[in-house]
């Protein structure tokens, strides 16, 4: 009895031994969290998401263990996860690496951290799309690093149309004090032709009044995520301005109804082509906002919301002079070069004023030439924030003119006129649609700004830009 106890008692000392010499073994410790961060996430090409990361994971993660990065988002109200394999990129993962993203936005180490809309089932954007991106990294074995997210806004593109003053210069040379930049694509300019010279190239006037008029407006679009087209034909694009000859008209002789269409498909074509946008948004300048009006007509659905800045809705008194009906000798000299050009109506008529005493005869009295001509669509299919300048500018009102003697055109001369608020140029109730446009509501907004600057420069006006930003912005309705 007392030897069994004794084997007993020896028995279990030596497995209480083995037990401590078990626990005090050279067993590898468990692996630890890797470390990650979500260092940017933006649009690669037209249908790509691109992520990019940094990760370190820890020193006893074997090399051989498999290594991944599961990231997750709601994009578009479509639920979206995506575990990547970022083994082989991460050939010796105790050291920190930048994974993914390029196409022009860099960090790479051969970028496969990747989505594409189209093979998720991604409906196409009609709006602003905001979300957050979540990611998470993994070792074979080890823990999972914390989950990191990142805001992911993605703008609904901008096209930006000019007014009639920047199109109608285009071969009076160079405006003085403003220099031309160069633009690949874009013939050299000759800075020594006169002024009105045939020989000063019209394409690098443009891009010159474009500096003095718009480019703080395109500086401001790029800094808030919009984007222009650049040297990747696949880049994801947001922003097209007035330098893109695809939206630039020469004239408004030029701007018939067929060619306007024309011209709409063009850049509608565009906007497919480099955005994953079904629909875009419209930056009007003057004569631009009657052309967005007009193309959201023809185009039910694809145009989202347009913001007009200083745009005559209803007319301008200067109609009655040069450029506008000055240059013609009579009514019939008139519809045959501006109302019917090529067989089709002109958007000059956009331009007669619409109010009751915009026009005031002198002598001579009779029925207005053109009132009957008006070339007017509503304000259809969109979303509208009328913006325009509050500040007191002297701006014509109305206009005191005589009709000649047949009662068929104007007089020369204007014999007298009155002044109102507005920016210059355009009368401000013309410019926020006030005589004959609709009531204010949830999708029709009138915005006064205290401009400091008049109407070719409002676009260049700080107050008028950051309205602009907000407008788009701009929570759907």
């Amino acid at each position: 009895m007392m030897l069994k106890n004794l084997f007993f008692i020896i028995l279990c000392v030596f497995l209480f031994c083995f037990s401590l010499c078990t626990a005090s073994g050279d067993t590898a410790p468990a692996i630890a969290a890797p470390d990650l961060k979500i260092i940017d996430v933006q649009m690669i090409s037209p249908d790509t998401l691109g992520i990019g990361i940094a990760i370190r994971y820890p020193e006893n993660c074997p090399r051989s263990a498999n290594r991944t990065v599961t990231c997750t988002a709601i994009i578009n109200n479509v639920s979206v996860i995506r575990t990547f394999d970022i083994t082989a990129l991460t050939p010796e993962p105790e050291n920190k690496v930048t994974i993914g993203l390029d196409q022009a936005n860099n960090t790479d180490s051969t970028t496969p951290l990747r989505i594409n809309l189209s093979d998720e089932h991604i409906p196409r954007f009609i709006g602003n799309i905001d979300f957050f991106l979540s990611a998470v990294a993994t070792c074979d074995g080890g823990q999972a690093s914390k989950e990191q997210n990142k805001q992911v806004v993605i703008p609904l593109p901008v096209v930006v149309l000019h007014g009639y003053v920047t199109a109608i210069d285009l071969s009076f040379g160079l405006i003085p004090g403003v220099e031309p930049i160069e633009i690949k694509g874009y013939p050299a300019m000759n800075t020594d032709a006169p002024s009105g010279s045939s020989s000063a190239n019209s394409n690098m006037y443009r891009i010159g009044f474009y500096e003095y008029a718009y480019r703080p407006l395109s500086d401001a679009l790029n800094k808030a995520g919009y984007t222009v087209s650049g040297s990747g034909e696949d880049r994801y694009v947001t922003l097209w301005d007035p330098r893109d000859p695809n939206i630039s008209y020469s004239s408004l002789s030029y701007a018939t109804p067929d060619n306007l269409r024309h011209d709409f498909s063009r850049v509608y074509q565009d906007v497919i082509e480099h955005s994953y946008a079904s629909k875009f948004n419209i930056i009007g300048h003057s004569t631009g906002g009657l052309i967005a009006r007009f193309w959201a007509d023809q185009n039910p659905d694809v145009i989202s919301r347009i913001i007009t800045v200083g745009t005559p809705h209803e007319g301008i008194c200067r109609f009655y002079e040069e450029p506008f009906s000055q240059k013609y000798s009579s009514k019939k000299d008139y519809t045959e070069k501006e109302l019917r050009y090529n067989n089709s109506p002109n958007l000059i008529t956009w331009f007669v004023p619409r109010w009751d005493d915009a026009v005031q005869y002198s002598s001579r009295q009779g029925p207005d030439p053109v009132w009957n001509n008006t070339f007017d669509y509503g304000y259809p299919n969109a979303d509208y924030y009328l913006i325009y300048k509050q500040t007191n500018t002297k701006t014509d009102k109305d206009v005191r003119i005589n009709l000649r003697p047949d009662q068929q055109w104007y007089d020369e001369e204007i014999a007298n006129r009155t002044y109102g608020n507005g920016d210059g140029f355009v009368y401000d109730q013309s410019a926020a649609a006030r005589i004959t446009g609709p009531a204010e509501s949830s999708t029709f907004h009138r915005i006064a700004v205290a401009a400091t600057k008049n109407h070719e420069q409002l676009c260049a006006d700080e107050n008028v830009i950051a309205e602009i930003l907000t407008c788009l912005a701009d929570k759907d309705p």
